[in-house]
């Protein structure tokens, strides 16, 4: 019976070992410390290092990132990734791919958007649902209006996820004031790493494919053309 009680001890203190995770504590003057939790309360923090010491550091000596609350984050030893609220993303994007006119003709085009601005909300980790505008420089120039659905496919400090932008892309500044620039719409999937951080801006690069459709008439004729672009992009997510 001893041994057994024994035995049964010597199991749940091994358990409880076991549970007890290591953590990265950030102090407010910067520094860290990593080590297990052994107990917590108002005013302090009963900490077993990982060289092994044991020490008790003050709550007032502990870092804090301020939250609003209006909106909720993800922390990450101190990087945060939005899980709730409002957010903005700004971004510039390098297009690559051809255009193909209503004759059959494909030409290889080069252009770029210089600025592009989407504002939207996060529902939860995962699902976020915004609309924007960008200016777009290809032969001509446009300023797309669009809805984005965004899907992150696991939140980490490296967050990858998958979003596609739905819209319709006008005003194609031509220098021939004779053309009626109809535009056409437009879909953009793609793909995408968001980049946690201690400030809450967190930066972000994506991978996409853009199909664009563009129409244009005058008295005598109408032009139709289909502009398909790789894009890659680099934005800071606020």
């Amino acid at each position: 019976m001893r041994n057994l009680i024994l035995i049964l001890f010597l199991f749940s203190f091994s358990t409880d070992m076991l549970g007890q995770k290591s953590k990265t504590i950030r102090l407010k003057d910067g520094s860290q410390l990593r080590g297990k939790i052994l107990s917590e309360s108002k005013d302090s923090l009963l900490i077993r290092l990982s060289v092994g010491d044991t020490i008790a550091i003050s709550s007032n000596s502990l870092f804090a990132p301020k939250r609003t609350s209006k909106k909720k984050y993800v922390d990450f030893d101190g990087h945060l990734i939005l899980k709730k609220g409002m957010y903005t993303h700004m971004y510039s994007s390098l297009l690559l791919g051809s255009t193909v006119s209503n004759s059959g003709f494909r030409r290889a085009r080069r252009g770029f958007t210089p600025f592009g601005l989407t504002v939207g909300y996060t529902f939860n980790e995962r699902w976020s649902f915004g609309g924007g505008i960008s200016i777009d420089f290809l032969q001509d120039a446009y300023f797309p209006l669009y809805i984005e659905s965004r899907m992150n496919f696991a939140v980490k400090k490296v967050t990858p996820y998958a979003a596609v932008k739905l819209g319709y892309a006008g005003g194609n500044l031509s220098n021939n004031f004779r053309t009626n620039n109809i535009g056409g719409p437009l879909i953009n999937p793609l793909l995408g790493l968001q980049f946690a951080s201690e400030s809450r801006n967190n930066f972000t690069i994506e991978l996409g494919f853009r199909y664009q459709r563009d129409v244009s008439e005058t008295e005598t004729s109408r032009r139709i053309r289909q502009i398909y672009r790789y894009t890659i992009g680099l934005g800071l997510m606020m």
